[in-house]
């Protein structure tokens, strides 16, 4: 009797072939990298192969798919529904990670090296080892499905908009967030819901408009900051001010619209809350049906759908110091020459986390010493 098994994927994370990638009880690697070690069964090699090589870019088999697998269970066992959930927290762990290295630069040429939200998109294929016929089924409102062809003569072309940049990501972020999920899993639930909104909002999809993008990536921001249903945009920018702002910021006046009306911002107030403003009029212009112009999707030049992006990441990452009670992210948002800037600390952030390794290398030398002294009171007495 042939065994059922399945392959838990992400096709186009474009991992290097000795990538491996570990977040709580899950990994993701490069069919490369776990081919030799961990399947041992030669036929069962070939026939992932196969199945693999039916995923292509421009007719050639993509390589680097990232494979999921929980660690201390069976390779290519079905998962559950369950395991499902934590495989798509998964996905929303590595984008926030990978973002957060790729798409915080943002120039001429940058396109070659940012990722979007397709990067990260999961699949599941069935299959039975030496049974050569494939399926495969898709849609959400309406199911859609076929079986029937043989392995190797149909093919599942990579759509022509999803990036090709090789995967990269925060190392740090990543171990933060795997912190957050042990000790707070009730405020990384919340993130990962936040999470679920930016990446249907930062899709690189031509069939979803600029106005699907904000009302997205606005409703991430309310998820995030748990907005009152009522004094949203005052809230809004209050937060961005509090969160994204760098310690000294030059304040400017400004008009904000109230009503039709539009007022002046009293006090002064940062470029910050600004851009906060502007989004959250742009958003409310979406939802009533205004006319909207084109200018109106960027704010200092800069496409509010990246510069949303960036907040959001700013503000995750502080809500993640609140919450775990340290100051491990330093990141802010910095206006000069026109735009907005990223700055990430990069220094900052490696001395904590050096820091945080030499006192727990501390502790566990201490306890070592400890139960040392111990065994030799009782080897001695």
């Amino acid at each position: 009797m042939q065994k059922n098994l399945q392959i838990s994927f992400l096709p186009y994370l474009f991992l290097g072939n000795n990538k491996s990638i570990d977040f709580a009880e899950m990994n993701v690697a490069s069919f490369n990298f776990i081919s030799s070690d961990r399947i041992h069964d030669e036929k069962l090699r070939k026939h992932v192969i196969k199945l693999l090589a039916t995923h292509r870019r421009n007719g050639t088999p993509i390589n680097g798919i990232g494979i999921i697998s929980f660690r201390k269970s069976e390779l290519f066992r079905p998962l559950t529904e369950q395991e499902r959930q934590k495989v798509d927290d998964f996905r929303k762990v590595l984008f926030l990670t990978s973002v957060a290295k790729s798409n915080i630069n943002i120039g001429p040429n940058m396109g070659r090296f940012m990722v979007t939200s397709d990067n990260f998109a999961a699949l599941y294929q069935n299959f039975a080892v030496g049974y050569n016929n494939t399926a495969w089924s898709s849609g959400k409102i309406i199911r859609m499905s076929d079986s029937g062809y043989k392995i190797g003569k149909i093919i599942f072309e990579m759509p022509r908009y999803i990036p090709i940049t090789p995967f990269q990501y925060d190392q740090g972020f990543l171990k933060t967030l795997s912190q957050l999920n042990r000790k707070k899993p009730r405020k990384f639930r919340l993130i990962m819901r936040a999470t679920d909104s930016m990446m249907n909002g930062y899709s690189n999809s031509d069939d979803i408009s600029f106005e699907s993008r904000i009302l997205e990536q606005a409703r991430a921001f309310e998820i995030l900051l748990e907005l009152p249903d009522s004094g949203q945009r005052k809230v809004f920018k209050d937060k961005i001010e509090k969160y994204c702002e760098p310690k000294v910021e030059r304040k400017i006046r400004f008009k904000y619209e109230n009503r039709g009306k539009h007022i002046y911002e009293v006090p002064p107030r940062t470029r910050h809350v600004m851009w906060a403003d502007r989004f959250y009029t742009l958003r409310n212009h979406i939802i009533h049906g205004n006319k909207i112009t084109a200018k109106e999707f960027f704010f200092a030049g800069q496409p509010h759908y990246h510069l949303a992006l960036w907040f959001f990441l700013v503000t995750a990452k502080k809500i993640i110091n609140e919450t775990l009670g340290r100051p491990i992210f330093n990141d802010t948002i910095r206006y000069e020459d026109g735009k907005f800037e990223y700055d990430n600390n990069a220094g900052n952030f490696m001395a904590y986390w050096e820091k945080a390794g030499k006192e727990l290398s501390k502790r566990i030398k201490e306890q070592m010493h400890i139960s040392l002294s111990k065994a030799d009171k009782k080897l001695y007495t």
